[in-house]
């Protein structure tokens, strides 16, 4: 029970923000987007390549994306991000010391999604406003505009 609360306390910041930035967030953005207007053929002459590392954010955004938006996309990539670095630093953490790592719980949490959340003060003047954010709201004008 305890662990299903963590859960959710970690999930609070990624959705009560108003803007998600985190380190590359919005340059994979920028790729599932571009990507996704390669694939319908908006783009004439550009062809996909196909990497095998560090995609994994860019087909999940993809996906996302064309499901439910990028705003939310963003949102479900780092709460992602955040459920996984969390569990997989307790679960170190545990089997380091033979024991849960309770003390350290609101350190981990601060940890995995302080990078994924900034605090809403940072972005009140538009000229620091994440890049994620503004890609975000730029990406459904461009597609719109390319018709």
């Amino acid at each position: 029970m305890l662990m299903a609360g963590l859960v959710i306390v970690l999930l609070i910041p990624c959705f009560w923000q108003p803007h998600i930035e985190a380190g590359a967030l919005a340059s994979h953005l920028y790729n599932a987007w571009l990507a996704g207007q390669v694939q319908q053929g908006t783009l004439p002459g550009l062809t996909l390549a196909h990497p095998v590392t560090n995609v994994l954010a860019d087909w999940c955004l993809q996906a996302l994306s064309d499901a439910f938006g990028p705003d939310w996309a963003v949102r479900v990539v780092a709460a992602l991000a955040v459920q996984i670095f969390f569990w997989g630093a307790f679960s170190w953490i545990t089997v380091v010391h033979d024991r849960y790592p309770w003390i350290v719980v609101p350190f981990l949490a601060m940890l995995a999604s302080g990078a994924a959340n900034c605090p809403p003060a940072l972005f009140t003047s538009p000229s620091i406003r994440p890049a994620a954010s503004i890609a975000a709201r730029a990406i459904p004008r461009a597609v719109s505009s390319s018709r």
